[in-house]
């Protein structure tokens, strides 16, 4: 004969025990996902420090924070403008890179072109002058004081620049 009482104590133990362990692991891959998310705050924290201003042709960049920034370099900027004036692109007059460490409250000043440029219909290559209604979002490269690489479009958020070892 089954003794009922001791098989629904059993039962009630095992539901208990795999709720407290799904409980566990649900908190562990929460707090997990917050450490991840503070670790890229903390990686990022000087790369955000690092700001751009626009007064035509003249791109100011600054470091804002309290480390050195080692290497900075801006290759290109998006032009927006009103209306159909979408996807140009002008390039930034050499020097385009400041190979020194760029001092905590320092300024650099990189000079972009009056012309933009875009791929037009037929693949055809159009051309245009920079007006004072056009929008300028450069493209930053930023390698802070820990050497990591940074990429920044305008004043968007700073993305790690991923490393490739091999061929």
């Amino acid at each position: 004969m089954t003794d009922w009482w001791a098989v629904s104590i059993n039962a009630a133990v095992a539901v208990g025990t795999l709720s407290a362990a799904s409980a566990a692991l649900w908190v562990a891959r929460r707090d997990g996902r917050r450490l991840d998310e503070e670790r890229r705050e903390q990686h990022s924290a000087q790369a955000r420090l690092v700001t751009c201003s626009v007064d035509f042709p003249n791109i100011n960049i600054t470091n804002h924070s309290p480390m050195p920034v080692l290497e900075l370099s801006v290759r290109l900027m998006i032009v927006t403008g009103p209306d159909d004036r979408h996807g140009w692109v002008c390039m930034a007059k050499a020097p385009t890179q400041l190979r020194k460490p760029l001092p905590t409250g320092a300024t650099w000043t990189v000079v972009a072109e009056n012309e933009c440029q875009r791929v037009g219909e037929g693949g055809q290559r159009e051309t245009r002058e920079v007006t004072s209604q056009d929008q300028i979002d450069p493209e930053l490269r930023i390698v802070d004081a820990n050497g990591l690489e940074w990429q920044r479009y305008g004043k968007t958020p700073p993305r790690l620049v991923p490393v490739f070892f091999g061929p």
